[in-house]
């Protein structure tokens, strides 16, 4: 099972706006050229930030795999599908300094994964995700 989590339309939107403006801004004092360069920067750094924060989230046959991080599957106790009002509180007044974090702020809902790793002072992982339950069934727990 694998989730990937990209930026929304309304993101791009949202960012392409604002590159504009920067342009828009700066390059009054410019010459047509560098207007262009501008632009295209500010396009390759938006293009690189959106590849650098895509979500990868992976189920194998040992391993639990979130971005970089993956710890094996024996070490996870269990699992809890969060809601929208649940995962605003999971990641606010509720939120462990220790615990590992995996959050998009444009996805409402999630999944808690407590491990049972004694070694291991991560006491949760609180993961953004689309398909929570999903999650849980594959990793059957």
């Amino acid at each position: 099972m694998t989730e990937i989590i990209r930026w929304p339309l309304r993101i791009w939107i949202a960012i392409f706006a604002l590159n504009l403006s920067i342009v828009l801004a700066i390059g009054v004092a410019l010459s047509d050229s560098m207007i262009v360069s501008l632009f295209l920067g500010l396009t390759i750094l938006t293009i690189y930030s959106s590849i650098k924060t895509t979500l990868k989230i992976q189920v194998t046959q040992n391993l639990f795999k979130v971005k970089g991080a993956q710890i094996e599957r024996k070490f996870i106790d269990r699992i809890e599908v969060l809601d929208e009002a649940q995962m605003r509180n999971e990641r606010g007044i509720l939120l462990n300094p220790k615990a590992f974090l995996a959050l998009r702020f444009w996805i409402k809902t999630g999944v808690k994964i407590y491990l049972s790793d004694d070694r291991d002072p991560t006491p949760y992982w609180l993961i953004s995700s689309r398909k929570g339950n999903l999650i849980k069934d594959t990793l059957r727990i």
